[in-house]
């Protein structure tokens, strides 16, 4: 289960999307966050989130992934992150929920289920240097070690269950 699925597309076709996603069955639910964000609903439980931002976490954010285009590669109108920079934005955002609004279990399944796919892609001195710019590098080895205890071979820590116990009860 998700609680929605979120979409990155840039100004111009995002105006174009309204008309393709109501022809699939989906409702405009409304235009949020500074003009930053449509969310679109479709009954019973599917809620689509189409952004032109991506949204960070902690200082400096509104500058981070101000380029992110720049930065992505092109296939078929596809664009895609390096996996380094997906991976941290994807800690971001669990940062930004687990900080905000609550995380729940999912966003660990996701770090578990990414760092499982492309692990051998990711250059560990890269995003290492990254977390720690961010001031975010403690918090990145603390969801990585609940990872590795609850969907690997990790030993309980005494010193991880207050972290713990945030996450399962924000899901």
């Amino acid at each position: 289960q998700m609680s929605d699925l979120d979409i990155l597309i840039d100004k111009t076709n995002r105006a174009k999307l309204r008309p393709v996603m109501e022809g699939l069955g989906y409702v405009f639910d409304m235009s949020g966050c500074e003009d930053k964000v449509d969310i679109y609903k479709k009954l019973p439980w599917v809620n689509v989130e189409v952004h032109n931002v991506l949204e960070a976490f902690g200082e400096g954010k509104e500058k981070r992934y101000q380029n992110i285009w720049e930065h992505s590669t092109e296939k078929n109108g596809v664009y895609r992150m390096k996996w380094d920079d997906y991976y941290i934005f994807l800690m971001e955002h669990l940062a930004k929920h687990f900080y905000g609004p609550g995380c729940g279990i999912r966003f660990l399944l996701d770090i578990h289920i990414f760092r499982k796919e492309k692990e051998k892609e990711l250059s560990e001195a890269y995003l290492e240097k990254e977390f720690q710019k961010r001031g975010m590098e403690k918090f990145r080895l603390r969801m990585e070690k609940i990872v590795e205890i609850w969907f690997g071979n990790g030993i309980q820590q005494e010193a991880l269950r207050e972290t713990e116990e945030i996450i399962f009860m924000a899901g």
